[in-house]
């Protein structure tokens, strides 16, 4: 799963076709992000590409194969112990 950026307005894409796309990260997903119905944005990726979302605001994503997979934006706090 790839995390893209719309290269024209240099903002996260809603699916416009016309748009050029960049490659902004790239994860696989575990047994363990299937099984919670989540995954995790890598804290620098999700600070320097997805500042601007709002809290449960929906995003898509691409794949290999360019298909769209829809999700919500969510921010968990960080507890140190």
């Amino acid at each position: 799963m790839k995390g893209v950026l719309d290269e024209h307005n240099n903002q996260c894409t809603k699916g416009n076709t016309k748009s050029s796309f960049k490659q902004l990260f790239q994860i696989v997903f575990t047994q363990i992000d299937v099984g919670n119905n989540m995954f995790v944005i890598p804290r620098r990726y999700a600070i320097v590409y997805f500042s601007h979302i709002q809290h449960n605001e929906e995003m898509d994503f691409f794949d290999r194969s360019r298909k769209s997979w829809k999700f919500r934006f969510f921010t968990a706090k960080v507890v140190k112990n």
